[in-house]
């Protein structure tokens, strides 16, 4: 499938069914993560069979009036710095993908995991004319001060 089916095809909407055209904020406490869900919707005649999201650096530093704190690659390496960590022992921290919702069950995004297209979290399929939801969590790391983090979710 072309990359410029997707782009023309796959939409995002946000829990209100509005759609999202500019950045979604997260935000998150020590003592309580914070979330969104967001809707992806297939909006063409293609089928597709193989959707995961993945994260990236930003393309975006945030407004004009509210920048980001570091640098893009910063906020990527740290988001797959704890969520190695998570994974690996247990302490918390880090970006979670739910793909269903609705579950408990979820991902950290990590080095091996959610980190390019190639090592993207599977959402499955999307039958044309049809959407499924992706939930998005973000757990303070102990220890961690306070910041804006810019990073790119990507569906493909």
């Amino acid at each position: 499938m072309a990359y410029e089916n997707i782009i023309n095809e796959i939409s995002f909407v946000d829990e209100e069914g509005q759609t999202i055209y500019s950045a979604l904020r997260i935000k998150s406490e020590i003592d309580e993560n914070g979330s969104t869900i967001f809707k992806i919707n297939n909006l063409g005649n293609n089928a597709y069979t193989n959707l995961g999201v993945f994260i990236r650096p930003s393309t975006n530093l945030g407004p004009w009036d509210y920048p980001a704190d570091s640098p893009p690659g910063t906020d990527y390496q740290d988001l797959l710095t704890w969520g190695s960590k998570s994974e690996a022992t247990g302490e918390l921290g880090g970006l979670k993908i739910f793909t269903d919702p609705f579950s408990d069950d979820y991902q950290y995004v990590t080095r091996h995991n959610g980190s390019t297209f190639l090592n993207r979290i599977k959402v499955g399929a999307l039958p044309q004319n049809n959407s499924t939801s992706v939930k998005i969590e973000f757990e303070v790391p102990e220890g961690v001060d306070s910041r804006r983090l810019y990073i790119d979710i990507v569906v493909g």
